[in-house]
């Protein structure tokens, strides 16, 4: 994931200095958004993965790669809605807020059904009450 990181770190800068965004026009603004996104959840997720296994060596790392994972999702897809509102004039505190408390809510009911299916416990078809 790293080597991908670098390699998508690589194309975002191709695509700072070799598109023009007022001649490219949507095309060229849909690669730069979606090289930084991409470059974006690769580090994140590379450090993420670092930090959490530094911190809970007992957990398997597939578990702290799939959180972190899910985490630079959420933080490049805040980013990347972030600056297209800033191009727009559109960046405003209520609508980060929104999206921010939006991101909240899908984060806690990923939790809640990963909580739900780990407590809850197989039945027994033949037990006898």
């Amino acid at each position: 994931m790293g080597s991908a990181s670098l390699v998508a770190w690589g194309a975002w800068v191709v695509v700072l200095y070799s598109i023009d965004p007022l001649q490219a026009g949507y095309l060229g603004l849909f690669f730069f958004y979606l090289t930084l996104a991409l470059a974006t959840i690769g580090t994140l997720t590379v450090i993420g993965t670092v930090m959490r296994y530094l911190l809970q060596k007992e957990v398997p790392v597939f578990r702290h790669v799939i959180k972190a994972f899910r985490h630079s999702i959420w933080f490049a897809s805040l980013l990347c809605t972030c600056l297209i509102l800033m191009a727009n004039q559109l960046f405003v505190w209520w609508i980060v807020s929104l999206i921010v408390l939006v991101l909240a809510v899908v984060e806690l009911i990923i939790i809640s059904s990963q909580i739900k299916r780990v407590t809850e416990e197989p039945v027994d078809e033949f037990e006898q009450k």
